[in-house]
């Protein structure tokens, strides 16, 4: 370590700087990890929410059938 290190502090300046960037990409790493987990939840929802839809539009339908069927 020269003499200049020491005197201007450089040398804890930039541990610092090293520290702080390791910190903020440790955070990165965690957020891009709940997004994709956030994205699967989503999807899944989708899923739920078109099977559902399916269900609800086929209870009319078979209704429909039914009654035409007997009326007819």
């Amino acid at each position: 370590m020269s003499t200049l290190d020491k005197t201007d502090g450089w040398s804890e300046y930039r541990r610092l700087v090293l520290s702080e960037l390791e910190r903020l990409n440790e955070g990165i790493e965690v957020l891009k990890k709940e997004i994709a987990a956030a994205r699967r939840d989503i999807a899944i929802l989708q899923v739920k929410a078109g099977v559902w839809g399916f269900m609800a539009g086929l209870v009319p339908a078979c209704a429909v059938l039914l009654y035409s069927l007997v009326r007819g």
